[in-house]
């Protein structure tokens, strides 16, 4: 299996950050213990960051925060092969990964949604909360009871 939850409620699966092709989306590889965090530090360019584990994040002008399914989803061992950011219509900002499980390339993986308000630049903390780990948990089939929040 690509993930699996514990007594814990804690979602792991195998991945590692890698940099798009070109630096235009300046993810850092974190290892194989990091959690998923993300942080919009840029709006204009859509830049995120990443976490560790311990909660610390990456240096950045952060203009909004969140964690995915309340710091939960962790990472070991096999590459992310992209990671990029789509900014949809009405203010949504999808962040997408491209992962590989073995020698099986998955499909894209939606890993989480931003929804900003027009005039507002700062994301809702608790609504990206939600919405990423609804979605994530759609995808990877996963019963929503699952998560934490």
């Amino acid at each position: 299996m690509a993930f699996s939850t514990d007594s814990s409620n804690k979602i792991t699966f195998s991945a590692n950050f890698v940099p798009l092709p070109g630096g235009d989306f300046p993810v850092q590889n974190i290892g194989q213990s990091g959690c998923l965090g993300i942080r919009i530090y840029d709006t204009s360019s859509t830049q995120v960051q990443f976490c560790r584990c311990d909660g610390s994040f990456l240096p950045g002008n952060i203009l909004g925060a969140f964690f995915v399914s309340a710091k939960t989803l962790c990472f070991s061992s096999a590459p992310i092969n992209s990671i990029y950011a789509d900014n949809g219509w009405e203010g949504d900002t999808r962040i997408f990964a491209d992962i590989e499980f073995g020698s099986r390339k998955s499909a894209e993986i939606l890993l989480s949604a931003l929804h900003s308000d027009y005039n507002d630049d700062i994301y809702s903390a608790t609504l990206a909360e939600a919405q990423g780990s609804f979605e994530f948990a759609q995808i990877l089939g996963i019963n929503q009871s699952k998560l934490k929040y």
